[in-house]
């Protein structure tokens, strides 16, 4: 098993159906968790999959950076 993200409780513990109750259940309700936390998802956090997957011409590591940041700047200000 792969390692755990920094904000998953040790305790977390898998039990099938039980589980998959209660990670339905959050997944609906759980709206009020920080941008980029929970299942409130950050759009600049995909940036670098969506480069490696349509590898578009001319892009430079500043030039990613400044799409990063344009993309907090607009989520912060919602």
């Amino acid at each position: 098993m792969g390692e755990r993200s920094p904000d998953v409780l040790s305790a977390f513990r898998w039990y099938p159906i039980v589980t998959a109750l209660q990670l339905g259940f959050d997944a609906m309700i759980a709206t009020t968790s920080p941008m980029g936390y929970g299942h409130v998802y950050a759009p600049q956090h995909y940036v670098d999959a969506w480069l490696a997957v349509t590898d578009p011409p001319g892009w430079s590591p500043e030039a990613v950076e400044r799409l990063k940041v344009q993309f907090e700047k607009a989520s912060v200000g919602k």
